[in-house]
């Protein structure tokens, strides 16, 4: 099965290339998955990473392990040492919390929009070892609530507001 990206996820797939740390803030339904796999995909197979995990409502959980399936199988080999999960499990089961990931990806990362939830602290403290950290969503903030970002971007790297 061949997979042909659009345009857009083909500039997506780009940016992750040029950056360990990026969001994608795409529309929903604009195929944020494709990209992200396609690079995963590419950064195990060069040894950059040997695992990543994808944390992601569980009703998103679905979309991404139906676009693992759909991969080439030239890099569907790569994909076989990645996780997904979703947010509630991640903070409740210490051995996903305490490994060490090389690459997290946040599906609607603003799941950890709170700063104090129990799930945002700990995806931002399991942030801090890994190499590869993207987030993503198509609403990054809701009703002009600019401290939504805060936690979001502090995943992304935790010096950024200083």
């Amino acid at each position: 099965m061949s997979i042909k990206l659009y345009d857009h996820q083909k500039e997506a797939r780009q940016r992750l290339l040029e950056r360990t740390a990026y969001a994608l803030f795409m529309e929903q339904g604009t195929g944020k998955t494709l990209p992200t796999l396609y690079h995963i995909a590419y950064l195990i197979s060069i040894n950059e990473i040997s695992n990543a995990i994808i944390i992601a409502p569980l009703s998103t959980m679905g979309a991404w392990t139906r676009d693992i399936d759909k991969m080439p199988p030239t890099k569907k080999q790569y994909l076989k040492n990645v996780t997904v999960i979703n947010y509630d499990k991640v903070w409740r089961r210490p051995a996903i919390y305490n490994d060490t990931w090389d690459c997290i990806v946040l599906d609607e990362s603003h799941s950890i929009k709170h700063r104090t939830s129990k799930r945002s602290k700990c995806v931002r403290k399991m942030s801090t070892k890994a190499k590869y950290r993207y987030i993503l969503t198509g609403t990054p903030m809701s009703n002009g609530h600019l401290e939504e970002y805060w936690a979001q971007f502090n995943f992304l790297n935790a010096s950024i507001f200083g």
